[in-house]
């Protein structure tokens, strides 16, 4: 197990800067998410004793207090998941490309990242909607068919005797 943990920790310190550019995307996005919420928290507490809890803390009251009294904040905080999410999923696909491309391939950094990143990237977005949509038919089909299962045939079918009793 640690051979490896030690192989795993070798790759990682060879890509340092494809695993720092994973996190600084990431870091980046949940900045521009999050950066309403707090400017209206900070003008909502000011340097109330309430502020100063927070910094230890979590209030769950105080925070369906903060979001019934500021419901503006909940929409842009709506309207940033709807703009960021697709954003950053297409991020994440893109740059999933070039780390695969590195992994399977291998290759220089910078060249073959980004050629490869914008290689895979179609390849990849048209695997995830087969994916969603295998996905949603298959779930759809399933709630279906259990919902259209009686109780009766269902025991019959789990204990295979024809009664719907125990065993």
């Amino acid at each position: 197990m640690f051979s490896h943990i030690k192989n795993g920790m070798a790759v990682v310190l060879r890509n340092k800067k494809m695993v720092a550019l994973f996190y600084f995307s990431n870091l980046l996005i949940g900045f521009i998410f999050i950066l309403p919420f707090r400017a209206a928290l900070s003008q909502f507490l000011g340097s109330s004793r309430m502020a100063e809890n927070l910094h230890h803390f979590i209030d769950l009251t105080f925070l369906a207090e903060f979001f019934k009294t500021n419901g503006a904040v909940m929409g842009q905080l709506g309207l940033n998941l709807f703009v960021l999410a697709p954003l950053y999923f297409l991020l994440m696909l893109f740059l999933s490309g070039g780390a695969f491309a590195l992994f399977v391939r291998g290759g220089g950094w910078p060249e073959q990242f980004w050629a490869s990143a914008a290689a895979f990237f179609w390849r990849s977005y048209a695997c995830f909607c087969g994916a969603c949509r295998s996905y949603l038919s298959s779930s759809s089909c399933h709630g279906s068919a259990r919902s259209c299962k009686s109780s009766s045939t269902a025991m019959t079918h789990i204990n295979g005797s024809g009664t719907t009793g125990p065993g």
